[in-house]
């Protein structure tokens, strides 16, 4: 249903003139991709894998601006310095939902105007490794908030005791 509804605001979009309209129909489609992520998230954390498959190489970039597709408060991301790199199209819808997540924690816990950047760089003497950044401008976390984060991403922590505010670190975790 969201993947019809998707659609047809996408048609929506593409005939609509009034600059007023436009932005409401963009509003609505950040919002059925936001709802679309979430039930994604709990397919993942049921299980099952992600419905969304690209067959081909896909560049970084693209897969970043998927990402950032899926975050309600994408106005305040930034891309900066990402280094031409190509993903591997079975791999690129998982990417692009963790890093999704990710940069809705970042967004969530920094302050409602700071921004949240994206950087990317090759790694050649890792052979084909590559390493994004989320650069958020949170307020930071004692060290054993630090430590239940990292043990939640690692999968060392039963979900069925997850708050909700910390889903997006179980699914991060479960898809990488």
């Amino acid at each position: 249903l969201l993947s019809r509804q998707l659609d047809f605001l996408t048609r929506l979009q593409r005939d609509e003139t009034d600059p007023d309209v436009l932005g409401h129909l963009f509003r609505l489609d950040h919002l059925a991709t936001r709802m679309r992520r979430n039930a994604e998230s709990l397919l993942v954390l049921a299980g099952n894998e992600s419905p969304r498959r690209w067959p081909a190489p896909v560049p970084v970039l693209d897969v970043v601006r998927a990402a950032v597709s899926e975050v309600e408060d994408y106005r305040r991301v930034g891309l900066r310095g990402l280094d031409p790199f190509t993903v591997l199209g079975s791999a690129a819808a998982d990417l692009a939902h963790l890093l999704a997540e990710l940069v809705e924690n970042a967004l969530t816990f920094s302050p409602p105007h700071a921004p949240v950047e994206i950087r990317g760089v090759g790694r050649p003497e890792r052979g084909m490794a590559y390493t994004l950044w989320v650069v958020d401008n949170g307020v930071g976390m004692p060290a054993a908030d630090i430590a239940r984060a990292n043990r939640r991403l690692a999968g060392a922590e039963l979900v069925t005791i997850a708050p909700s505010k910390y889903l997006g670190h179980y699914v991060a975790g479960n898809l990488a």
